[in-house]
């Protein structure tokens, strides 16, 4: 305001360092005048307008500072070469279409994938230039959806034939491009190749088959040789029962029959854990939940392991049943058969290494859980050997086992069976005193 009605030369250089250059502009007779004037710090753009009013001539004079302009230009410039570096690069295919499904930018990858040396040759064309009409129909009816209701296509799994004649499973995506207000005006896909990928789904699919195909043999094996073993040995076994009640025996004869017996029972029994494992590890283990009688199933364990003590002559040890719920009629929701395959289990060991004292089975209620116990006064385990009691085959001393018998698969087994039950299972011993 301070110049306005005054003459452009009264104007101080200071205030206006161009003055020379917009006094050539207006002594110029050129209607439109524009000249660029670079100076130490800034590059400026004076641009003049004449124009007649009233009879009288005017000329405006617009002085445009453009260094921060060209500062946009050059950093627009460097981001779209970045841009266009990423998307040449980067080894999915991307490609732009317009409304009418017409390339409108392809990258390099997309470029080989359809065999053309140069991405602009394939600007205007379509998929049906490309691929076989197959594809080209499914490609064209979900861009379709895309155009006209916005939909999106993600990633889509498509076998794709390429230009060189092979074939490749692509993850396909797909979606709408708008404007400033929202329109459709395009889309963009990009696809990635995942023939890898399906290829190794391909392999795990025909390996889980072939170990399910083997584990139906392992079965099917260990069931004949179960059948073809049980056979021979149940009639050994009865055989040797009949021989000691048909006629008188001596008591060496009879030691003889109850080798015989003991050892036909063992191997009957290795058996059956040899399957129950192999069923578990091969998940053909099925639970069966009905009402189980706690108190009459420790009545059961007891009475069983009553008559083995005394088998053993054991006189010296006593077997003792702990019943929280004094109710003869007390149930639970269970597989009675293997809960008590896994308490006998229990007791299995205890017997084995307590010949004095108590054995204690039983049962207390915590928190609305039910929790069983088997609890000796035998040898302990070391702690040492903590880590083995659950594995398979795993034994806390090999020579102990050698005289008590046994394969270290009862525990395993039992663990396994909790598991699957949804329960847990675990120890505490102390050497000499005993183990729970």
């Amino acid at each position: 305001n301070d110049y306005y009605g005054k003459h452009f030369t009264e104007i101080p250089t200071e205030k206006l360092p161009f003055s020379k250059k917009v006094q050539s502009i207006l002594d110029s007779t050129d209607t439109d005048s524009q000249i660029s004037i670079i100076t130490i710090d800034n590059k400026f753009r004076i641009q003049t307008k004449r124009f007649s009013l009233e009879n009288k001539s005017y000329t405006t004079i617009a002085l445009i500072d453009i260094y921060q302009v060209n500062i946009a230009e050059y950093t627009f410039k460097d981001d779209l070469y970045l841009l266009e570096q990423l998307i040449d690069n980067i080894p999915d295919t991307i490609y732009f279409k317009d409304k009418g499904k017409r390339f409108t930018k392809i990258n390099k990858s997309q470029a080989h994938l359809i065999g053309i040396s140069e991405p602009k040759d394939a600007i205007g064309k379509t998929d049906y230039d490309y691929f076989p009409k197959s594809l080209a129909d499914k490609a064209s009816k979900d861009e379709d959806d895309i155009l006209q209701q916005g939909k999106m296509v993600l990633d889509q799994e498509e076998l794709v034939t390429a230009a060189d004649g092979k074939t490749y499973w692509m993850s396909v995506t797909k979606v709408a491009i708008r404007n400033e207000i929202g329109e459709i005006t395009g889309l963009v896909g990009i696809s990635r190749d995942i023939s890898e990928r399906k290829n190794t789904e391909e392999q795990l699919i025909i390996a889980k088959t072939k170990a399910e195909e083997s584990d139906k043999l392992k079965s099917s094996f260990l069931a004949n040789l179960s059948h073809e073993i049980r056979t021979p040995m149940n009639t050994i076994i009865g055989f040797a029962d009949l021989m000691k009640k048909s006629n008188p025996i001596t008591s060496t004869q009879e030691e003889y029959l109850n080798y015989i017996s003991e050892g036909g029972n063992t191997l009957l029994r290795l058996i059956e854990d040899i399957i129950d494992l192999a069923k578990i590890e091969a998940g053909q283990i099925t639970i069966r939940n009905i009402e189980c009688n706690i108190n009459q199933l420790i009545d059961e364990v007891t009475q069983t392991y009553t008559n083995e003590k005394n088998r053993r002559g054991k006189n010296n040890l006593q077997i003792i049943a702990d019943k929280a719920i004094q109710n003869k009629n007390f149930s639970i929701l269970s597989d009675y058969q293997r809960l008590k395959q896994v308490v006998s289990n229990l007791f299995t060991n205890s017997l084995k290494f307590t010949d004095e004292g108590y054995i204690k089975i039983g049962y207390t209620m915590a928190n609305d859980m039910l929790k069983f116990y088997v609890k000796d006064t035998g040898i302990g385990i070391p702690k040492e050997k903590f880590s083995v009691i659950f594995k398979r085959f795993g034994q806390v001393d090999t020579s102990l086992t050698r005289n008590q018998g046994g394969t270290g698969l009862g525990l395993a087994i039992s663990k396994k069976i909790i598991d699957i039950m949804g329960g847990k299972i675990w120890f505490e011993s102390e050497i000499g005193k005993g183990t729970t």
